[in-house]
């Protein structure tokens, strides 16, 4: 028997509540209805722009930055009403590929420079960070740390 959409929402914010989660993150948007869910529950939720693994190569092109960039500001003005928004994250693992090791493109510097000032000019109030993926010899700080609030 197939389970209802609505129902999947119940049983998930179930599960969060009974492990006492105060917090939670999805790698893409959630739907409004779980997003209220969690904004009654006092659930804080980490917000990741839909923009994941994208590799060093591409950010050199603008029209990738472009695209990001309105994934981001979109995240943001679809969102920014829900209480239980704790973080909006810029991107989810950039410079993944194997021989980046954590160091990013001037390409991704920019983006993420440019699109948190665009995000705080939207909305000062929350933090701005974004999702990294942690490997052994990665550096610890890059330059595009010095534009976000927190990392994860």
């Amino acid at each position: 028997m197939r389970r209802s959409a609505a129902r999947t929402r119940g049983l998930l914010l179930n599960r969060l509540k009974n492990l006492g989660a105060t917090i939670t993150r999805s790698q893409y948007p959630l739907h409004p209805a779980f997003l209220d869910a969690l904004d009654r529950a006092g659930i804080m939720y980490w917000v990741d722009a839909p923009v994941y693994q994208i590799p060093n190569s591409l950010w050199g092109r603008a029209g990738v930055r472009t695209l990001a960039q309105r994934a981001a500001t979109l995240m943001v003005k679809n969102n920014v009403n829900h209480p239980s928004i704790l973080t909006w994250s810029l991107a989810v693992e950039p410079a993944a590929e194997e021989t980046a090791l954590g160091a990013y493109a001037p390409g991704f510097v920019n983006y993420v420079r440019d699109t948190s000032h665009a995000i705080r000019e939207m909305d000062d109030t929350h933090l701005v960070g974004f999702d990294r993926q942690s490997r052994i010899g990665e550096p610890l700080t890059t330059p595009a740390h010095q534009y976000i609030d927190v990392l994860g």
